[in-house]
């Protein structure tokens, strides 16, 4: 199955979209995808073993997701301008690790940066808040550490943040005033301090904010009542 895989590749020389989600390929990531790739959906295939840096050089590539695949490993490659067109990158629930390369910053087109359930740790490189056209960054169930970067501030189109389950220690950064179209806010589970900055209940259009399980305190800001489009507010197993 393996072989007849790397063969049909290897004939699809042209091919600009290639998704093959929920297929049971059971196979290493190929060596040989189409130069002309703009779409890779290998999600949910039983992909395994290192995943190869040459995945990040496709030049035309706007979509990468590799999702569902838990035995798939390795590490992020420095990126370079040569990937610039990305807009989706969907790793999660794989075996990825390390941490986030510096370079993450020059994705300037990505929208969507998705790694959930990984095993990525480090700090978060200030440089993410170049990817000023993300609408979700979903991070949740890794082993991130050090403080939330204050460029976050850059994420003016962001709709979902989710920093739950990491190892981020507080206190939060004053730094959501320009983060107006925010609807989820997910940093439960971690060791966060100190009370929830006023930025945070200035985002009238949020509809959740889920800070269960952290050691924020004190009072509610005096401006909470400006979360007028909240649905789902968890703050279970905190000092609030």
């Amino acid at each position: 199955q393996k072989h007849d895989f790397q063969m049909l590749l290897r004939n699809l020389t042209k091919i600009i979209v290639l998704c093959l989600s929920a297929v049971h390929i059971a196979s290493e990531v190929p060596l040989n995808f189409s130069s002309s790739l703009t779409y890779l959906d290998l999600s949910s295939t039983g992909m395994h073993g290192k995943l190869p840096d040459h995945v990040f050089e496709i030049p035309n590539m706007q979509a990468l997701v590799l999702g569902s695949n838990e035995n798939l490993t390795g590490i992020l490659p420095k990126f370079n301008s040569s990937i610039s067109s990305l807009e989706v990158l969907d790793l999660s629930f794989t075996n990825l690790f390390g941490e986030l390369p510096v370079s993450i910053g020059s994705l300037k087109s990505l929208n969507s940066l998705i790694l959930f359930g990984c095993q990525f740790s480090g700090s978060l490189p200030e440089s993410i808040g170049n990817l000023s056209k993300l609408t979700d960054l979903i991070l949740g169930s890794n082993k991130f550490v050090g403080q939330i970067p204050r460029s976050i501030s850059n994420f003016v189109w962001l709709k979902t943040l989710d920093l739950s389950g990491n190892r981020f220690p507080g206190p939060i950064p004053d730094s959501f005033n320009n983060l107006q179209k925010l609807t989820s806010l997910s940093l439960f589970s971690n060791p966060l301090v100190g009370p929830l900055p006023p930025s945070v209940v200035n985002l009238t259009g949020l509809v959740e904010l889920d800070i269960r399980f952290t050691s924020l305190s004190g009072p509610l800001p005096s401006n909470a009542s400006g979360l007028q489009n909240l649905v789902s507010l968890l703050l279970t197993h905190s000092f609030l």
